[in-house]
């Protein structure tokens, strides 16, 4: 599982959590940009094409305040 995005100013630290799980791992942060990978495997798959947990980003600022939350973000965990 690969992800990718961009951070503004005054965004000192990204993580990523995955599925409903609250452990946050760092991404790798350069230029405005950032980067994460991970190798998930459940037990058992759900199907043949499980694509994994759904990868949710945070983001803090210099201080260690959360500035952006995307498991809260109405945007990305609204039910279609």
């Amino acid at each position: 599982m690969l992800g990718a995005g961009h951070y503004t100013t005054g965004v000192a630290k990204v993580t990523v959590s995955y599925g409903n799980k609250p452990k946050e791992y760092p991404a790798v942060m350069a230029g405005g940009a950032f980067v994460c990978a991970a190798a998930l495997r459940p037990d058992t798959a759900p199907g043949p094409h499980y694509a994994g947990p759904s990868p949710y980003i945070h983001a803090y600022d210099a201080s260690g305040k959360e500035v952006h939350d995307q498991t809260k973000d109405p945007q990305f965990t609204s039910e279609p």
